[in-house]
């Protein structure tokens, strides 16, 4: 059974998410973070090296200058993304693993008939799918 988009109302369903959430996101900004230090470093050594002492200084204070506006607007829109997806992600994950805990208790108090409705794109399809064929397959048994 295919339930309409449903609409998020927390930005964490539970601390599970909060806890996927964060590993998740830490495993793309560190990396991120990393990269932005190395790109720093190897703009500092290449004009070290290239240039005439005379001419250094003003060339990497250009350098450095350009790097950092670069970063400036690209990190926050960089960082929007992963969190957006992030966030996005383990929704899709946590949101349908709390809706069949609750949905599989109303069943065993039989407080609910018929099947466990999931939105479109929810990862565990497959299993609720299949939980569906053996509730129906019980009610005719």
């Amino acid at each position: 059974m295919i339930k309409p988009k449903n609409m998020r109302k927390r930005i964490f369903a539970n601390k599970f998410h909060k806890d996927i959430f964060l590993l998740l996101f830490m495993a793309s900004l560190i990396p991120t973070l990393a990269v932005t230090a190395y790109l720093y470093h190897l703009i500092l050594t290449v004009i070290a090296l290239k240039i005439d002492e005379r001419v250094l200084q003003y060339n990497l204070v250009f350098a450095v200058n350009k790097a950092t506006l670069i970063l400036i607007i690209t990190a926050p829109v960089i960082i929007l993304g992963m969190l957006l997806f992030t966030n996005g992600l383990t929704h899709s994950i946590v949101g349908p693993f709390d809706r069949l805990i609750d949905e599989l208790d109303k069943h065993i108090e039989g407080k609910k008939e018929g099947g466990i409705s999931i939105r479109r794109n929810d990862k565990f399809r497959p299993l609720v799918d299949k939980i569906n064929k053996l509730l129906d397959r019980l009610k005719k048994g």
